[in-house]
């Protein structure tokens, strides 16, 4: 082999050498972008973790308001199931009270109709007598 030739042969490994240097710096760049934008993703990820966390503890906090509101209604519909109960009790001796006094009323009428019939017929409703 020649001087040249072996000048070519060495200047074309060096080629290929280099070649392959800067496929690798080309990667190790193309790696280090790629990282980048796993650290970007990283963080976005935390930051939806957050929001997450944060959205997951108001809609706890919400639902402790319902049902701390529905345990206020369900004590007034309780009270209200009472009062209805007491209404209806009230009613009731209303109505029974009501009906000791219309049976009165009619024993009353009808002892005013026993005198009056009783008094007609002993003559003394009669006119002109």
């Amino acid at each position: 082999m020649t001087t040249d030739e072996r000048f070519e042969h060495m200047e074309r490994n060096l080629a290929a050498v280099s070649d392959a240097i800067m496929a690798r710096a080309q990667l190790a760049l193309g790696n280090e972008e790629a990282l980048k934008r796993l650290a970007s993703g990283w963080e976005l990820a935390q930051a939806n973790m957050q929001n997450l966390s944060g959205a997951v503890e108001r809609l706890t906090d919400g639902q402790q308001s319902l049902v701390d509101a529905h345990k206020s209604l369900v004590e007034a519909h309780k009270g209200l199931v009472e009062a209805h109960k007491r209404t209806e009790e009230s009613l009731q001796r209303y109505i029974e009270a009501a009906d000791a006094r219309m049976r009165q009323m009619e024993a009353n009428l009808d002892a005013l109709i026993r005198i009056i019939t009783a008094e007609h017929s002993n003559g003394r409703g009669q006119l002109g007598k």
